[in-house]
């Protein structure tokens, strides 16, 4: 396991136990954080263990479901299909959030966000069709 607090030498902090008892409860908080983390399926998805990770979250915040819920802010968004000739020109990240080719594509999509004030805007390829699929996000359309 990557993070195990026995790895490290915490002897010389036995001479304080209290930071002894401090570094020893860091570290095993580290390796539970760090195992939650392995936790969700981001090729399939689990609602389940999202919805538990989400717990955790809320409970070492301090914070309650409402209060989570102000964070959001949910804004004005479309999607358009770009019928193209190629559509495995385009390769994207991932996560499909940034494009990577071609390279000049990214910068430009970032451009026109700044310009306008756009919050999020991407493209990917359709899985089913010879599209591209555009998704822009912004405050005001």
């Amino acid at each position: 396991m990557l993070l195990q607090h026995e790895q490290l030498t915490l002897e010389p902090l036995q001479t304080a136990p209290d930071q002894y008892k401090q570094a020893k409860e860091y570290f095993q908080l580290l390796r539970f954080f760090y195992n939650c983390c392995k936790l969700p399926n981001s090729t399939v998805g689990d609602a389940i263990i999202d919805f538990l990770l989400i717990e955790v979250a809320l409970d070492y915040l301090n914070m309650t479901y409402d209060s989570l819920l102000d964070l959001y802010r949910d804004y004005d968004s479309r999607t358009s299909k770009i019928k193209v000739k190629n559509k495995y020109a385009l390769q994207v990240t991932d996560v499909e959030d940034k494009v990577v080719r071609p390279v000049e594509l990214q910068p430009a999509i970032d451009d026109i966000l700044k310009k306008y004030g756009g919050y999020k805007a991407f493209v990917r390829a359709s899985g089913t069709e010879d599209v591209l699929r555009l998704h822009v996000e912004a405050k005001d359309m």
